[in-house]
């Protein structure tokens, strides 16, 4: 996996090392970010679970509080989060999360390629500073790694936990969390070629692809097409309720 991918020349380097960077500002650094992206990937995992489970157990995907309790209490650092279950149902979610990472389910996001890069420069930063500054800056760096991991990985989860209980084998499972949402670790032989000409590429081309290739399913076609239909009726209902001219 992954052998035949081709390696970019010293420009397109420095173009893929300045989309990587805008990347990072514009998703892992921006206030506004986290909580539009959970709303976007917990829509889009629900449209892409249609095709693989009942419809009841799609639409608790939409959730976007469930699974962020169990990521906080396995992803944050001990001094950020309380790692002990305080219910059965702690406990259960618990065991489904590290069979949902031993499945394979779990991937980064759409910041996944500034997370290493971040780290880097933090530890070069880190490695400058006394020790006391060096604490400091691992804590931020751990905190804001485990954050994002939280938001990303949290619909994935909910993915794979819905559709364990509809059924499915790990395996199957994790493959239905990975295609619920844009699979970083999915790229192509000219991935990074893409991504230095076009900011966030990858996204954008496996987005379109999961759901095309949803909505060949008449099922989740159907659902759609009746979801968005009502959606504009209401808006246009509400819209010459206020002005009968609209």
């Amino acid at each position: 996996k992954g052998m035949n991918k081709e390696q970019v020349g010293q420009i397109l380097r420095l173009g893929l090392a300045f989309n990587r960077f805008v990347g990072g500002l514009y998703t892992r650094f921006s206030p506004d970010f986290v909580i539009p992206n959970l709303t976007r990937d917990r829509t889009e995992a629900f449209v892409n679970a249609i095709a693989k489970m009942s419809p009841v157990r799609a639409l608790r995907v939409l959730n976007p509080a469930a699974g962020i309790g169990t990521l906080t209490r396995n992803v944050l650092p001990e001094n950020l989060s309380n790692r002990i279950p305080r219910t059965a149902r702690d406990i259960e979610n618990d065991a489904m999360y590290k069979e949902f990472v031993e499945a394979g389910g779990q991937t980064g996001g759409l910041g996944l390629s500034t997370i290493k890069d971040v780290e880097k420069n933090i530890e070069k930063l880190a490695e400058r500073l006394d020790q006391p500054t060096k604490s400091k800056v691992r804590y931020f760096n751990g905190f804001i790694r485990g954050v994002n991991e939280i938001v990303e990985n949290s619909t994935r989860f909910q993915t794979y936990k819905q559709g364990r209980m509809n059924g499915m084998t790990p395996q199957q499972a994790a493959l239905a969390a990975r295609d619920s949402s844009f699979d970083p670790q999915l790229q192509g032989s000219r991935g990074d070629t893409l991504r230095a000409l076009y900011l966030f590429s990858n996204p954008a081309i496996q987005g379109s692809k999961n759901f095309l290739r949803s909505m060949k399913n008449p099922k989740v076609a159907l659902g759609v097409m009746s979801a968005l239909t009502s959606t504009t009726y209401l808006i246009d209902q509400y819209n010459k309720s206020i002005d009968p001219n609209y």
